[in-house]
C-alpha cells in the first residue's frame, strides 16, 4: 500500500490535485456544536481535508517531490504573519486579564481558528510554488470553482421548484439560498469570487470557462440575487457588472442580457409555481418584498447590527485604546449590559479595534494592504495575469463587505491570498494564465 501511495505521489501533480479539491471543498461549510452557551464551531469540508493534505505534503517532501518553503512575490511575508500571531496571542492574554477566564469562543474559534487560516495561506502558497505547471494549476482552480458554484446554484433553483413535493424536510430544501455554506452571506462571498472569475475568464481571448457553465450562470443569476437576499451582494453586483462591461461591452451584452431576461422570467415563475412555502415565507424574501413594495423597510438583522455597533463602540471606549478589551470580551460585556447575548460584531474593522485596539487594527490592515499591493502588481504591472486581476477585484469587494459583515475568518480568502502571492519555482511569475 505504501509503495502504491509513493508511486501516486511521484506520478501526479500533487499541487494540481489539491487545488482542484480546495476549489470545491472551500464552498462547503457547516456550524457544529451550537448551544445556548456556545455560538458553534464553523467547520468547512476543506478543514477536514487539511490533515490529509498535510500528510500528503509530508510524503511528497520525503520523496523529494516538492519543496517545503514557498516563494512569495512580496518581501517579509513570514514576518507579517508572525506579527499577526503576536497580536492575536497578546489579545487572548488581555482577554483573560479583563474577564478572569478564557471564553471558549475566543480560544477555539478565534485563536486556534486563526492558525487554521495560516494553514490555508501556506497551503495556497505551497500549491502554486510546487505545481509542475503554474498556468494549468490556476486554470483548473478557476474552472473547478466556477463549475461547482454553478452546480450549487442549479441545486438551489431545482430545490425551489420541487422542494414542496417531497415528504421529508431536507436542510437544503428549507434553506436553499444558504446553500452548502450554511449562511447566505457566506455564500454571497463565494458568489463574488465566482463572478470575478467570470469577469476575467468568461469572455474573449482569456475565456477558459465552458460556455454551458456561463449560460447557466447568467440564467440563474437573477433568481439567486433575489432569493439569497444579501444587500451587500446587490451592491457588489453593480460594481462587478461595471467592471465586466468596461471592455468590449457590446459583445458581452449580446451574450448575457438575453440570458438575464430569461432568468427574470424564471424568477417570476418561481413565485407562482413553487410549493416550498418555507422558502417563500423566509425573512429574506419577505424583506425583499417589503422593499420593492415600499411598505416596510424594517429588518431584524439591522436592529441587531445597530445594537452590536453601539455595544462594540462602548466596549472599545471602556478599555485601553491601543490594545482593546481583549479577545472574547465583547460577549460577556454585552450579556452584562443587556442581560443576554444579542449579536456578534458584524463588522470586521469594528471587531478588530474593539477587542485588539488600534494596534491590532493597524497590523491586520497593513498586512492586507501589503497583500493587496503584491497582487495588484502581479495583475496589472508588466505581463499581467488574469487570475491576479480577478483576485484583486475580489479583495477590493471583500474589504467593502467587511464593513457590513465579520469576514476575517473566511478560509477562501486566506487560501487565495496564499496562491496570489506565491511564485512558482518552475514558471515565471509574469506568465498570464
Amino acid at each position: 500500500m505504501c509503495n502504491v501511495f509513493l508511486g501516486f505521489l511521484r506520478k501526479c501533480d500533487l499541487a494540481l490535485f489539491i487545488a482542484a479539491i480546495c476549489a470545491i471543498s472551500l464552498q462547503i461549510h457547516s456550524t457544529l456544536f451550537v448551544n445556548e452557551g456556545y455560538l458553534g464551531l464553523r467547520v468547512g469540508l476543506a478543514d477536514v481535508f487539511l490533515p490529509v493534505f498535510g500528510v500528503i505534503i509530508l510524503f511528497s517532501l520525503l520523496v523529494k517531490k516538492s519543496s517545503l518553503f514557498p516563494k512569495w512575490s512580496v518581501p517579509h511575508v513570514v514576518g507579517w504573519l508572525i506579527a499577526l500571531v503576536i497580536v492575536m496571542s497578546f489579545s487572548l492574554f488581555n482577554g483573560y486579564v479583563v474577564n478572569g477566564a478564557l471564553a471558549h469562543w475566543a480560544l477555539l474559534n478565534k485563536y486556534f481558528g486563526f492558525f487554521i487560516l495560516l494553514a490555508y495561506f501556506f497551503l495556497g502558497s505551497w500549491v502554486v510554488s510546487n505545481t509542475a505547471n503554474w498556468e494549468r494549476c490556476l486554470e483548473v482552480f478557476v474552472n473547478a470553482f466556477v463549475c461547482f458554484f454553478v452546480f450549487t446554484l442549479l441545486v438551489s433553483v431545482m430545490t425551489l421548484f420541487v422542494g414542496g413535493y417531497h415528504g421529508e424536510e431536507y436542510a437544503l430544501a428549507l434553506y436553499p439560498w444558504d446553500a452548502f455554506m450554511g449562511n447566505r452571506n457566506a455564500w454571497m462571498i463565494v458568489y463574488i469570487m465566482a463572478c470575478s472569475f467570470v469577469v476575467y475568464f468568461g469572455h474573449g481571448a482569456n475565456r477558459i470557462i465552458p460556455v454551458p457553465i456561463l449560460v447557466l450562470f447568467w440564467l440563474m443569476l437573477p433568481i439567486f440575487l433575489v432569493f439569497n437576499g444579501s444587500r451587500t451582494g446587490w451592491i457588489m453586483s453593480g460594481i462587478l457588472v461595471a467592471v465586466y462591461l468596461s471592455k468590449d461591452p457590446v459583445s458581452k451584452l449580446k451574450f448575457s442580457v438575453p440570458l438575464l431576461l430569461l432568468g427574470v422570467g424564471l424568477l417570476f415563475a418561481s413565485f407562482n409555481m413553487t410549493k416550498s412555502q418555507d422558502v417563500l415565507k423566509s425573512k429574506h424574501v419577505k424583506h425583499f418584498v417589503y422593499v420593492v413594495s415600499g411598505k416596510d423597510l424594517r429588518y431584524e438583522g439591522d436592529k441587531k447590527r445597530y445594537i452590536a455597533f453601539e455595544d462594540a463602540t462602548e466596549l472599545y471606549l471602556s478599555y485601553n485604546s491601543l490594545v482593546g478589551a481583549g479577545l472574547g470580551s465583547y460577549r460577556p460585556f454585552q450579556e452584562e449590559k443587556r442581560g443576554k447575548f444579542v449579536e456578534i460584531i458584524d463588522c470586521t474593522p469594528l471587531w478588530l479595534i474593539a477587542e485588539m485596539g488600534l494596534v491590532g487594527l493597524l497590523v491586520f490592515s497593513c498586512y492586507f494592504l501589503v497583500c493587496l499591493s503584491g497582487i495588484y502588481k502581479r495583475g496589472f504591472d508588466g505581463n499581467t495575469s488574469s487570475f491576479h486581476r480577478a483576485l484583486f477585484l475580489f479583495m477590493l469587494l471583500f474589504i467593502g463587505a467587511t464593513i457590513l459583515h465579520e469576514l476575517m475568518y473566511t478560509r477562501l480568502l486566506w487560501f487565495l491570498v496564499g496562491m496570489g502571492l506565491s511564485v512558482s519555482r518552475k514558471e515565471s511569475p509574469s506568465v498570464s494564465p
